[in-house]
């Protein structure tokens, strides 16, 4: 069974033909935790600040995306 949560994402990504969404941006729900799970796995701090990077880089993409559903109309924030 899927978590609430996991219903809402889908629910959002399911209007991604609708509002041109293309996927690579759900991609990108993974990518935020995988790369911090990546760099935890290196060895040296400076090896793992870039994965950091690569991270927030993935959350504001999928933030904006979430900004752009929320004003067509696709549900509030709170659904969303």
């Amino acid at each position: 069974m899927a978590a609430p949560g996991n219903l809402q994402i889908d629910r959002f990504f399911s209007y991604r033909r609708t509002i041109c969404v293309d996927e690579s941006t759900s991609s990108r729900l993974l990518s935020v935790a995988s790369n911090i799970a990546a760099g935890y796995g290196r060895t040296t701090k400076g090896e793992y600040v870039p994965f950091l990077g690569h991270a927030r880089g993935s959350n504001c993409e999928v933030q904006t995306q979430l900004l752009i559903a929320k004003s067509l109309g696709f549900g509030s924030a709170a659904e969303l």
